[in-house]
């Protein structure tokens, strides 16, 4: 057998089906990382360094017709891959280096030792050189096996600052620091930062202060205003290519979006006017501290219709016939249907309400953002100390002559609460507000010794 050593080693082509990983082979860890790119890197532009590998020796000490590869096993993968995805022949020739037995180990080592990875900035300019010759993103992201977004990702991270690059090639910043900067692709905001945090901020600190003052895509006012209404509008989006949980971006255009809160904010609130009430207030925020002070009026049920009445009497009926026949346990159609039976008496039970005119005469709504982005929140029936009606006079506090028979009768009367009058009672029936636990409230505006009237006022 012919030695081959050093540079005089045969270079020869082998088809890809004779080609199998060495044992030797060092690389361990990671090998098969990035095995989409490099095969679609490989089949952009051909493979840019031949396989080295060693002839197999069988049990005898002669040739079993195969080849071990003992430098270039990534590259061997690839290979395999896209021959499985038929993109090449599995017999295709694959430009090899042989490499004697004594020298197998040594070669595996040197390939994977020597060799100085590329630094990520020059990957990332040289993504920005083919999309300045043209190249769109996704036909740089075939050529190389990635995602869109990655090609996406390196092209801003190219365009950081000039200054900001350079400290990042001379070890003085690193990639998620770059990254943080990389959040707007303004250079001027950049530099700022960058002279700000004198070239030492956490990547944290650098993305709060590149976007500050932004409004995120998970702002309650975008979900109630919604993206396609700004957008329509002329408002601008500023996508983050770097973070996707956070609704992947910003508002440009914040006086646009309130202008278009103010609008459903507006309309709500002329449409609740026209239900006739006495005020309207619109706020972004629901008043919380001033209005849960306030009474509030209740809205009356709506009797029932005559049919509403007969059909809750025929499913009254219906549900007594099939727990009858079903006894205590039904099961199968008989339970769902009496499952369904109970939703819809409920739903009638429950029945419509509207607002008395008392109640639209003397209380109003407040019209504000929901909290939660789900949209105009509406709440109505508060009612302001100073439109409460007044009080009817006290026939006890008129009498200014105050006879003998005058004080022995409010003698007697002072061990209980003078009684409401019937226009007082309505009013403090109507006018209440309900107790944290679901009953009335007009016992907690009233101390011992009042009426019903003074304990509204």
């Amino acid at each position: 057998m012919t030695r081959n050593t050093g540079p005089a080693a045969a270079t020869i082509s082998v088809p890809l089906n004779r080609l199998h990983p060495a044992p030797e082979n060092v690389r361990r860890t990671g090998a098969g990382e990035g095995l989409d790119e490099l095969a679609a890197s490989i089949r952009a532009h051909g493979l840019l360094q031949n396989l080295n590998v060693r002839r197999e020796v069988g049990p005898r000490g002669g040739w079993t017709g195969r080849y071990f590869v003992i430098a270039g096993g990534r590259r061997l993968a690839a290979l395999r891959r896209l021959a499985e995805a038929g993109r090449i022949g599995r017999t295709a020739r694959i430009p090899c280096r042989v490499v004697e037995d004594d020298d197998a180990t040594e070669a595996s080592l040197a390939e994977n030792v020597v060799r100085i990875a590329m630094h990520p900035a020059d990957q990332f300019e040289a993504f920005a050189k083919l999309a300045g010759e043209g190249h769109s993103p996704e036909r740089i992201a075939r050529r190389f096996g990635v995602s869109v977004l990655t090609v996406r990702q390196r092209l801003r991270l190219a365009a950081v600052a000039p200054s900001i690059m350079k400290a990042y090639r001379a070890g003085d910043l690193t990639l998620e620091a770059v990254t943080a900067f990389a959040v707007t692709d303004d250079a001027a905001a950049q530099e700022r930062v960058w002279r700000q945090t004198a070239g030492h901020g956490h990547p944290a600190t650098i993305r709060r202060l590149l976007t500050e003052g932004r409004v995120p895509l998970t702002d309650r006012r975008v979900r109630i205003a919604g993206l396609a209404a700004y957008e329509m509008a002329g408002g601008l989006i500023e996508r983050d290519l770097f973070n996707t949980e956070d609704g992947g971006g910003w508002i440009s255009n914040p006086g646009l979006l309130d202008d278009l809160i103010q609008a459903k904010l507006d309309l709500a609130a002329e449409a609740v006017r026209a239900e006739g009430w006495r005020w309207v207030e619109v706020a972004r925020d629901f008043p919380h501290d001033r209005l849960w002070r306030m009474r509030r009026a209740r809205p009356e049920a709506v009797p029932l219709t005559e049919e509403q009445e007969r059909r809750r009497e025929a499913l009254a009926e219906e549900y007594d016939a099939i727990a009858a026949e079903g006894g205590e346990s039904p099961e199968g159609e008989a339970a769902d249907r009496l499952e369904a039976i109970e939703a819809e008496l409920a739903a009638l039970e429950a029945g419509e309400t509207r607002w008395p005119a008392e109640a639209l005469a003397l209380a109003g709504a407040v019209v504000s953002l929901d909290p939660w982005g789900e949209g105009v929140r509406v709440e109505r029936g508060f009612i302001r100390d100073e439109d409460l009606p007044p009080e009817p006079a006290d026939d006890d506090e008129a009498d200014e002559a105050g006879g003998e028979g005058g004080d022995h009768e409010r003698q007697n009367t002072d061990d209980e609460p003078p009684d409401c009058s019937t226009t007082t009672r309505t009013r403090c029936e109507a006018f209440t507000l309900p107790n944290h636990d679901g009953g009335r409230a007009a016992d907690q505006f009233r101390a011992p010794g009042t009426s019903c009237a003074a304990r509204m006022n």
